[in-house]
């Protein structure tokens, strides 16, 4: 009795994955979203990803850095995930997607001081210059959108430099979500009416944030964050709270 005890012992031992390091967890900044106070990740995102990452008991840990490197990072780490990533078609393939975490509404906005700067269309965007973050889903639907880097499009490496380049006249226009936004201004001590978003839309379906994976993450661990997940939508009030707030208008 007690050898078959040890026998099944082993069996489910074997069976679990191996945690001997911690899961490599990346993220770019988005203030707001997922940013760094003092060193220590902050935002609504980030506070959801750890209520679930410590549900699931897998030793992990969070790695903040600009956009490309996280991507970068990410893909060369075959056991890492990646937040909060907008799911797109061309990105796709490159990731498993591993938890929905919120959808963006994004807007293209002018200075409140430009009240000349007037679309009637987003094709008239091409008139103008645009910022965008480098690597960001933005950017990335801005190409594919037909504006080009060279004449229409400025790429900067953070938001504080998008807010820059725009007051200081070097773009036209820029993105605006009623969600992120504010909190963005009001970190770079901006005021809140800086920025006034138009009544354009934009030409494609706004985007889901995702937790997702490097596909060669384990599967194990994969269907552990998913089921955790779930679970916790199901009967976790501070969870489903704390998933709520993510992208929640604060106008």
């Amino acid at each position: 009795m007690h050898k078959l005890a040890l026998l099944l012992t082993l069996l489910l031992l074997s069976s679990q994955p191996s945690y001997a390091e911690k899961l490599k967890v990346f993220a770019g900044i988005t203030w707001g979203l997922h940013h760094l106070e003092d060193d220590i990740p902050k935002g609504t995102v980030t506070e959801a990803v750890v209520a679930l990452m410590d549900a699931t008991d897998i030793p992990y840990e969070i790695l903040m850095m600009n956009w490309a490197q996280a991507q970068k990072q990410n893909r060369g780490t075959p056991q890492s995930l990646l937040f909060a990533l907008a799911r797109q078609p061309e990105r796709e393939a490159h990731y498993s997607w591993l938890v929905p975490l919120g959808q963006l509404d994004l807007k293209i906005a002018r200075l409140t001081s430009r009240p000349e700067l007037q679309l009637a269309s987003f094709n008239e965007l091409k008139q103008y210059k645009i910022a965008a973050v480098r690597t960001l889903s933005t950017h990335k639907m801005l190409l594919k959108a037909g504006i080009t880097e060279s004449e229409q499009l400025l790429l900067v490496d953070s938001s504080s430099r998008l807010l820059k380049v725009i007051e200081e006249g070097l773009v036209d226009f820029v993105f605006y979500d009623a969600a992120l936004t504010p909190a963005i201004l009001q970190e770079f001590n901006y005021p809140a009416d800086f920025l006034t978003p138009t009544d354009v839309k934009v030409p494609w379906q706004n985007l889901w944030l995702y937790l997702a994976a490097n596909p060669q993450l384990d599967e194990v661990i994969k269907q552990k964050i998913i089921q955790t997940h779930e679970r916790l939508m199901d009967s976790d009030t501070d969870y489903q709270l704390k998933i709520s707030r993510i992208l929640a208008k604060t106008n």
